[in-house]
């Protein structure tokens, strides 16, 4: 059995995390970052850092994913009820 994310629209998640896929009702959930956090944007292709970037940044996402360029997910933390960051230990 193959898996094609494009077609079958995955969802990652063990009992900490949980992977899907980003879109447009996700704004509201990455504001904070882009607008508190605008330096974990500097090595990105494009910044998000910015309410209009942010919005640009996702519309890039979804129409890339939509001409099957890229696979944009979003993270949510299951055991801090929370969408966000994840420091690596």
């Amino acid at each position: 059995m193959t898996l094609d994310i494009f077609q079958d629209n995955p969802v990652f998640e063990d009992e900490r995390v949980l992977l899907r896929r980003l879109q447009e009702e996700d704004f509201p959930h990455l504001l904070p970052f882009s607008l508190h956090e605008p330096e974990i944007w500097k090595f990105g292709l494009v910044t998000a850092a910015g309410e209009n970037n942010l919005g640009n940044y996702i519309a890039t996402a979804i129409n890339n994913y939509h001409a099957k360029k890229e696979y944009p997910f979003i993270v949510f933390d299951k055991q801090a009820s929370r969408y966000g960051q994840h420091k690596v230990l």
